[in-house]
């Protein structure tokens, strides 16, 4: 079933999907998904997430290195054709129903958050870095690698390492004492 909607958002995008298309090309029928995935999204955030749910935040003592790994983890995440067939129709879907987001994608938002704000809380008691808003900085990371991927259709340029090294200068500028 996961197979079959990664398939048909490469073929037909998240907005012509649904779940008898899905239940379709997986030969099977729609309580069988139904049981499993009580929407689409979240059907389709299991399928483009499901192997890639956990995006750790690794921690080395060198922020600046920790960061770049940061932000070119969130883009290869961002660049897979799946996840950027499924991510404008996906988001749209989720903007009016707060509990559906919640249960989508807050929970692997949130883990990821926890493990920023340690990481740059640590940074900050090295010396490394002054003290700043984690979310503020993870927000910027994250709506700048979106929309280079995503909303401006640019993954060739975004996945560039000129182009994350220059995202994490930047940051850093701001960041550094």
């Amino acid at each position: 079933m996961l197979a079959a909607a990664r398939a048909l958002l490469l073929e037909v995008g998240y907005v012509g999907m649904s779940i008898d298309l899905v239940a379709q090309r997986a030969g099977v029928n729609r309580p069988a998904i139904y049981r499993r995935w009580p929407t689409l999204a979240h059907l389709v955030h299991q399928a483009v997430f499901g192997a890639h749910r956990i995006l750790e935040v690794v921690e080395t003592g060198d922020f600046a290195a920790d960061l770049r790994d940061l932000a070119g983890s969130i883009f290869a995440a961002y660049s897979r054709p799946e996840v950027r067939a499924a991510m404008a129709g996906m988001l749209s879907d989720l903007h009016d129903h707060p509990a559906l987001r919640a249960s989508v994608i807050d929970g692997l938002e949130g883990q990821v958050r926890e493990q920023f704000r340690d990481l740059l809380a640590r940074a900050v008691e090295r010396g490394e870095v002054r003290p700043v808003n984690a979310d503020v900085v993870l927000d910027t990371i994250i709506s700048s690698l979106f929309h280079s991927a995503i909303a401006a259709g640019s993954a060739e340029q975004g996945s560039s390492p000129e182009f994350l090294d220059q995202l994490v200068d930047l940051l850093l500028g701001g960041l550094l004492h």
